[in-house]
């Protein structure tokens, strides 16, 4: 599974996102606004990279274990 994206985009009222990615290209975009977000991310081994913006009450955790990690998180 070289080719692991996630993209996932929601608007208000209850926010909800899980993901879990094990190995190869892992990319995880995510944009959540208003309302009551909350974002969980396991990226585990190879390309990670996660970018999160939350806009509203916000919670946010990641693990990324292992290889090229970078996440980058904007939360007003």
């Amino acid at each position: 599974n070289a080719a692991n994206s996630i993209f996932i985009s929601q608007e208000g009222i209850g926010n909800m996102a899980n993901v879990i990615q094990s190995g190869y290209g892992n990319t995880v975009t995510l944009q959540q606004q208003g309302d009551n977000n909350l974002a969980e991310l396991t990226q585990e081994g190879n390309a990670n990279i996660a970018n999160i913006q939350q806009f509203g009450e916000q919670n946010f955790t990641v693990h990324q274990i292992g290889n090229e990690m970078v996440v980058n998180i904007t939360q007003y």
